[in-house]
């Protein structure tokens, strides 16, 4: 892509980022109503009112002043409390304060905290080899279908490396494709040729490093003071948390990949905390994640995404969308990723084929479907079992 080409590009984007922000709201109409609490009483009747109350202490590695915090945890705490008839509410951290991000596992393990992310992105050394498929370039149209193909995986696939955690599943959510902010500018693939990024372990950093880029890893708050010290060159996130975490401040270029990669970020809960809750609590509880989950992604990568993509146009930060010839050419890249997942599962003796075989089943049945739409499956039919032990 040419420099004057980019330039017509960014010329573009705060108009695309309006109308991207005005489509985010429409698609997301039930997901705000959820968290403005609109079916809490559908749980109501289901619970007890007599019983006794818990709190769950929950910590999140997001700043207090977040859109996410804001917009989806703080509203969702009420859903909870409304859900339950005030006899579960969360009580957060927020930042690092509790402990670093990877120390997650240990926390709830060992019931320090109630719930708190344990991604196993960011967990190589765990295993999580079937679950690296969710990351692979080119199989999801968006961070809905993702979120509740991850759901109905989880018992079957994914339950076991979690359960060797010693840790219960809380919410599986996925993010929205990842974007690349670079210091210098990116508008092909054979421009991130020896680039040091920012992705996680396993096959998302894999994803980068076929295409020449030497990954580093980095937690989301580390990735700022990285780039501006000069330690990277770029990360692979999101645009809502490049916000988030400060990237925009520190780069001047954008490149949307659309099917590159995407994360999954799960939130763990502590069995001990989990067992010590009666029977109806719990049910309220696992529909209360399946609905934060999904309103999660599409609030925050779909309306918080677009505001933070109007944010970087007004701070004059450059967009590059891929050309027609480098579409066609990461579509070939995908499919080659794809395989080569499958092939080196099977070659070690895991189910890479029957895995996939079933992602790409359910990622056809909902793959249609809106965010409107998953989100009223979730209100209306979350998918069970997920907290549960195997």
């Amino acid at each position: 892509m040419t420099v004057a080409s980019a330039a017509s590009t960014q010329a573009t984007v705060a108009e695309a980022a309006a109308g991207d922000l005005q489509s985010a709201l429409d698609r997301t109409t039930v997901a705000r109503a959820w968290l403005a609490g609109d079916f809490s009483q559908r749980w109501q009747q289901r619970v007890d009112r007599g019983g006794p109350s818990f709190v769950l202490r929950l910590a999140a590695h997001n700043p207090a002043d977040a859109f996410v915090v804001r917009e989806v945890f703080t509203p969702a705490f009420r859903v909870l409390q409304s859900m339950s008839h005030g006899r579960l509410s969360i009580e957060p951290v927020w930042g690092e304060g509790s402990h670093v991000l990877t120390d997650g596992w240990r926390m709830v393990r060992d019931g320090l905290i109630d719930i708190t992310a344990c991604y196993s992105s960011r967990s190589p050394e765990l295993g999580f080899k079937l679950f690296q498929g969710l990351f692979l370039p080119g199989l999801f149209p968006g961070a809905h279908v993702a979120t509740l193909v991850s759901e109905l995986l989880y018992r079957q696939w994914l339950m076991a490396d979690f359960d060797r955690q010693g840790v219960r599943m809380g919410r599986l959510k996925a993010t929205a494709g990842d974007v690349v902010f670079s210091r210098r500018p990116i508008r092909a693939l054979d421009d991130m040729r020896g680039l040091r990024i920012s992705a996680s372990s396993g096959w998302h950093g894999e994803i980068y490093r076929q295409l020449g880029a030497i990954v580093c890893m980095k937690t989301s708050p580390q990735v700022a003071a990285a780039i501006a010290s000069g330690e990277i060159d770029a990360a692979a996130m999101t645009d809502g948390s490049a916000q988030v975490f400060g990237v925009d401040r520190v780069t001047r270029y954008r490149l949307e990949t659309g099917s590159l990669g995407r994360l999954n970020l799960e939130y763990c809960v502590s069995p001990r905390a989990y067992c010590a809750l009666p029977s109806d609590l719990r049910a309220v509880l696992g529909a209360w994640f399946s609905g934060l989950a999904q309103a999660e992604c599409q609030v925050f990568y779909g309306v918080g995404g677009a505001q933070a993509r109007m944010h970087f146009a007004r701070q004059g930060m450059e967009t590059t969308r891929l050309d027609r010839n480098e579409t066609l050419r990461l579509a070939s890249f995908n499919a080659m990723v794809q395989g080569r997942f499958v092939a080196n599962l099977d070659a070690t003796g895991l189910p890479g084929t029957r895995f996939m075989r079933d992602l790409l089943a359910n990622t056809r049945q909902f793959g249609k479907a809106t965010e409107n739409d998953l989100m009223q499956l979730a209100i209306d039919s979350p998918v069970v079992g997920i907290n549960e032990p195997g």
